[in-house]
């Protein structure tokens, strides 16, 4: 079934690329190979697993276990986001460097 799978996006985007669609139709053709791929495992999972609404009685075992996860996650995200910044002022410096030395 794998395979299947795999056959399918590599046809959809062959498709989309020889029929003069450009990058935006090979794009599109990846995306419908996608949400096929998608479609056909709910039909797999959803019989065996079911789908069911989290009872509320849980919620205190969902937030003991959740909120912990906040601030690591709320941090990490930070230092993501400041990362970015830093190598952004960081590669900045290095030109004002080159651009002083050359003149």
């Amino acid at each position: 079934m794998f395979h299947n799978l795999v056959y399918s996006n590599i046809a959809l985007v062959a498709y989309f690329a020889l029929t003069n669609h450009g990058l935006i139709g090979i794009l599109f053709g990846s995306l419908l190979a996608q949400l096929l791929v998608l479609f056909m495992l709910l039909l797999l999972i959803i019989p065996k697993v079911g789908i069911s609404v989290p009872q509320l009685i849980h919620a205190k075992d969902y937030l003991s276990y959740g909120l912990p996860l906040v601030p690591p996650s709320l941090s990490n995200w930070t230092v993501d986001l400041s990362d970015r910044y830093l190598n952004k002022c960081e590669v900045l410096m290095h030109v004002n460097l080159f651009l002083s030395h050359k003149t």
